[in-house]
C-alpha cells in the first residue's frame, strides 16, 4: 500500500486481536452499529467467532479498515497472514479484566509481546483495550492488590473470572499482570492502554480518547518512517 497522508483518502488497516471472549467482534459492531443490542450481536454471530469480520469506518478525519480476528487457541496461529500480507498501522489487543485465570492472562501477554516485536509490526501503533464488561474499577488499588488473581494460586484453585459485582483491577494493576511494563522503551512509546465497556462502544468515554490517541501515533510513527526514507 502507498503511503498514509494525514486527512487523505489512504484507508488505514487495524488489526483487533485478543483471547477468545475478551470481546473483539462486540467492539467491532458496537462500532459500526451503534443501535444495535448485544443479545442481537449474540444471535447474529456465534461464540466463538469461527471466521474474521471487516468493517469500514470514517473517523476524526481518518479512514480506516477493521478486521476482527477470531482468538481461539486454533486460530491464533493463523494470526500472522493478516499482518504479513496487510500493511497495518494499528493493533487493538483486546484484553478481559474479568479475567481471573493466571494462565490465560500470561497467554495474553506473551502475544502482545511476541506482536510488539514482529518485524511487520514494528511501525504500528499498540492499544491494549482492557474489556471492563461493564463492572467498577476498584479505587485507589495498587499494582500489587489481591483483588485479581494470586501469584500463588495453583491454576486448579484460580476461578475462572471475577465474581458478580465484584470490581476489576486497575488499569495498571492488569498491565503488571500482563508483564506490559517490562516492554522497552520503544515499544511502550506506541502502545497505551485504555479501559472501557465494549458493549457500550462510542459511547464509552473512554473510546474517542482510544481513537484519538491511535491517530496521533499512526500519524506520528508515518512521519518518522518517511523522514527515515
Amino acid at each position: 500500500m502507498g503511503n498514509c497522508v494525514p486527512g487523505g483518502d489512504h484507508l488505514h488497516q487495524i488489526l483487533i486481536l485478543g483471547l477468545s471472549g475478551s470481546g473483539k467482534t462486540t467492539l467491532l459492531y458496537k462500532l459500526k452499529i451503534p443501535g444495535w443490542a448485544e443479545q442481537d450481536i449474540a444471535q447474529k454471530i456465534p461464540t466463538p467467532t469461527k471466521g474474521y469480520h471487516y468493517e469500514e469506518f470514517n473517523k476524526r478525519g481518518m479512514r480506516f479498515g477493521m478486521w476482527d480476528v477470531p482468538g481461539a487457541d486454533a486460530m491464533q496461529a493463523l494470526w500472522p497472514a493478516f499482518y504479513r500480507y496487510i500493511k497495518v498501522s494499528a493493533v487493538i489487543f483486546v484484553v478481559s479484566m474479568v479475567e481471573m485465570n493466571p494462565k490465560k492472562i500470561r497467554q495474553a501477554g506473551e502475544h502482545i509481546r511476541i506482536l510488539v516485536h514482529e518485524d511487520e509490526l514494528r511501525e504500528a501503533a499498540f492499544c491494549v483495550l482492557m474489556n471492563t464488561f461493564g463492572r467498577p474499577m476498584m479505587p485507589g488499588a495498587g499494582q500489587h492488590s489481591t483483588v485479581a488473581f494470586q501469584s500463588t494460586l495453583s491454576l486448579s484453585q484460580a476461578p475462572a473470572s471475577l465474581a458478580v459485582g465484584q470490581p476489576v483491577p486497575t488499569i495498571e494493576e492488569m498491565a503488571a499482570k500482563l508483564g506490559l511494563h517490562n516492554l522497552p522503551r520503544s515499544v511502550q512509546m506506541r502502545l497505551k492502554c485504555f479501559a472501557m465497556d465494549v458493549k457500550k462502544g462510542d459511547g464509552d468515554e473512554e473510546w474517542p480518547k482510544a481513537l484519538a490517541w491511535l491517530q496521533e501515533r499512526i500519524f506520528a510513527i508515518q512521519k518518522q518512517a518517511q523522514a527515515a526514507d
